[in-house]
C-alpha cells in the first residue's frame, strides 16, 4: 500500500496567504467607520464612536467654546477639539505656536519637543510632539479663517501611543457644511 503525505505546495501556500491577508484587510478596513461634523469642517474614521463634551477655553481674545471629540482608549487617547475665536488679531503661524504652547502649558513639565509646519488640503498647521513629567503626545493643528482644529494622541509617560495613531491622523479631513 502506498502512503501519500500531504505536501503544500509553493501555490497552494501563496494561495493561503492571499486568503488571509486579504481577510485581514476587509476586517481591518471594515472594523472603523468615518465620523463626519461637517458644520466643524471635518471628518475622521475610528474603530469607535467619540465621546462629545464642551468646555471653554481662555484665551488672549477670551472665552472661547471648544468642541471636543474624544476617545479614550484605557491606557491612551485621541482628543480632537475645534475653536472658533470671535477675532484673530495674528498671523497663521502665531495662532499655530499659541495653541502648540497651550497644549504644553496644559501638563504639569509640558513643553514642546518638535514642531514641523505642514499644510493638509490648502490648510496651514503644525504636527508637534510635547513632553510632560506625566503625559506625551503628538498632536496636528491647522488654523484656517476663525477656525482652529487640535487632534492629539496622548499617552502616560513610558507608555506608548495609541497603536492607530498614524493611522487616525491620516483619516482626519476637512469638509464643507452642507
Amino acid at each position: 500500500m502506498m502512503l501519500l503525505r500531504f505536501r503544500p505546495t509553493p501555490i497552494f501556500i501563496g494561495l493561503v496567504f492571499f486568503f488571509f491577508a486579504a481577510a485581514t484587510r476587509a476586517s481591518y478596513a471594515q472594523s472603523w467607520i468615518e465620523y463626519s461634523y461637517p458644520s466643524d469642517g471635518f471628518a475622521i474614521s475610528g474603530e469607535s464612536a467619540p465621546a462629545p463634551s464642551t468646555q471653554t477655553a481662555q484665551t488672549k481674545v477670551g472665552p472661547v467654546p471648544t468642541r471636543i471629540w474624544t476617545w479614550d482608549f484605557s491606557a491612551t487617547a485621541v482628543v480632537l477639539a475645534v475653536n472658533d475665536y470671535p477675532s484673530v488679531n495674528a498671523s497663521v503661524q502665531e495662532v499655530l505656536d499659541n495653541a502648540a504652547g497651550g497644549e504644553a502649558s496644559a501638563w504639569k513639565g509640558g513643553h514642546i519637543v518638535s514642531k514641523t509646519p505642514i499644510v493638509f488640503q490648502g490648510v496651514s498647521g503644525l504636527e508637534c510632539v510635547i513632553d510632560g513629567d506625566e503625559f506625551h503626545g503628538r498632536s496636528r493643528l491647522f488654523f484656517r479663517g476663525l477656525r482652529l482644529w487640535q487632534i492629539i494622541s496622548l499617552s502616560a509617560t513610558g507608555q506608548p501611543l495609541y497603536a492607530q495613531t498614524d493611522r487616525m491622523f491620516a483619516s482626519f479631513r476637512f469638509v464643507q457644511a452642507p
